[in-house]
């Protein structure tokens, strides 16, 4: 079969009596019928074969960019007409440029056309009957040569229903390519009379051009159910054809479990920016219905103020969750941008351990304000769990009398870390301001000796004097040489 053959050997298969004229060309339907000609010689192998054999020649040549190509309605670019006769066999010089030479007297007659194919932009309301009159009259039927605008134009004037459910039974591709060679206005209202799958079956068989035209013109919740019938990754390449505007759109008429596996499907950049077009409540929704950890790595890479106005339409679990998820650098950022009410309350609901780490990665002045908003247990707690240098830098920063409090409230030797951990100035100053009894002397003991000698240097005399009185040191001779 000629389907079967090798390009070099297609134009030894040809059909007799059936020869290409280009030389005969002189308006876009005379190109479209040598065209089709040409296919026809060669043992008219299918449009889909056509195409994976321009295909193998590195040329690009969608189905149905060949069959509009050679339906003489529109005028193809230039390389899609060069690419069909390569698919076709045509590769010498001679006859490529009289195929270029027909491509050019196409073009310049297109203007004596006796009408265009509208754009959808311009209607934004669609009526089946617009132009079927026109379509039905025997002028212009007459003046159709080509027998799939035949049979487009038969179906544009019958009953909705009837044609619809004709294209239904149709072949899948032959019906993309009628629906493709109809006016825009009938194409549209079909596919939106069809049944989400069959209309979604019928899409991705289009011409991705024709595709968006038609999901543009349809109403948002009609292009949702299809999208959603549709296999994903051609919705991708849909919602990537139109602008994000209509793309958010589009997702908020959506299931959020559909919406969110098509988001994640996208590029990063795309969905972050179709995702900032969306309704707030809807974007954290479709945020939800993500697996955890591709939510957190979408919302890793937007803005920290745009994160905190979608996590306060999420659950408290789902926050927690996320931001748990999250690198910590990026999770600190969008903490501190939070109310520090709001993410006190995520911090306390944390486990201890990811809370801790999150603080660490904080300025510490936006710490203190959030360890502020705890009660003293949940506050010693997180401390507790942190580094000693973090910690000791976040103790620094608290007013002296609210950070002695702390200390007094950590057990001992973590509060000796601490104060090992600080500047040594600013440890005495803050054991200056215990009273010289238990809470002083327990966390000056439990610290290193040389450590210990150093912040009773930086303390006032009487302090210091104070304080060793009541240590337990001068009990053991080697301490108090030490």
């Amino acid at each position: 079969m000629a389907d079967d053959l090798p390009i070099a050997q297609l134009t030894k298969t040809m059909r007799p009596g059936v020869e290409p004229d280009p030389n005969s060309v002189t308006t876009v339907a005379d190109l479209g019928r040598e065209l089709r000609n040409l296919r026809t010689s060669v043992g008219k192998p299918s449009l889909q074969k056509l195409s994976d054999r321009a295909k193998v020649q590195d040329l690009d040549l969608p189905r149905s960019t060949a069959g509009n190509a050679e339906s003489g309605r529109i005028l193809p670019r230039l390389e899609v007409v060069l690419a069909f006769i390569q698919a076709c066999g045509v590769t010498s010089g001679t006859e490529l440029t009289r195929w270029r030479s027909a491509w050019q007297r196409a073009s310049a007659s297109r203007d004596s056309l006796p009408r265009s194919v509208p754009s959808t932009q311009d209607t934004p309301s669609v009526s089946f009957n617009v132009g079927l009159q026109e379509l039905a009259s025997p002028a212009t039927v007459s003046a159709i040569a080509d027998p799939l605008q035949e049979a487009a134009e038969r179906l544009t004037a019958m009953d909705l229903e009837q044609a619809a459910n004709r294209l239904v039974a149709m072949n899948a591709e032959r019906a993309a390519t009628l629906l493709e060679i109809m006016d825009p206005d009938s194409m549209v209202v079909l596919l939106a009379t069809m049944e989400p799958r069959e209309a979604a079956v019928r899409l991705e068989a289009m011409d991705l051009g024709r595709s968006v035209t038609a999901l543009k013109a349809m109403d948002q919740g009609r292009v949702a159910v299809r999208l959603e019938a549709m296999n994903p990754e051609h919705a991708i390449k849909l919602l990537g054809a139109v602008d994000p505007e209509q793309a958010a759109a589009v997702l908020e008429a959506m299931k959020p479990g559909h919406a969110a596996v098509r988001l994640v499907a996208m590029d990063l950049g795309r969905a972050i920016t179709v995702l900032e077009a969306m309704d707030r409540g809807q974007a954290a929704a479709v945020l939800e219905a993500m697996d955890q950890g591709q939510a957190a790595a979408v919302l890793e890479a937007m803005k920290s103020e745009q994160v905190v106005g979608l996590l306060w339409f999420m659950k408290s679990a789902q926050v927690v969750g996320l931001l748990e998820d999250m690198e910590s650098e990026h999770a600190a950022v969008v903490l501190e941008a939070m109310r520090p009410g709001h993410a006190a309350t995520v911090l306390r609901a944390m486990k201890p351990s990811y809370a801790a780490v999150r603080l660490e990665a904080m300025k510490p002045r936006y710490a203190v304000g959030l360890l502020r908003v705890m009660n003293s247990e949940q506050m010693v707690g997180l401390l507790e769990a942190m580094k000693p240098g973090h910690a000791a830098a976040v103790l620094s920063a608290m007013k002296p009398e609210y950070a002695v409090t702390v200390l007094e409230a950590i057990n001992p030797g973590h509060a000796a870390d601490l104060l090992e951990a600080m500047d040594p100035g600013h440890a005495a100053a803050l054991l200056e301001a215990m009273e010289p009894g238990h809470a002083t002397t327990v966390r000056l003991e439990a610290t290193n000796r040389v450590q210990a000698a150093e912040l009773l240097e930086d303390m006032k005399p009487g302090h210091a004097i104070a304080v060793v009185k009541i240590t337990n040191w001068t009990q053991n001779p080697e301490q108090t040489a030490e």
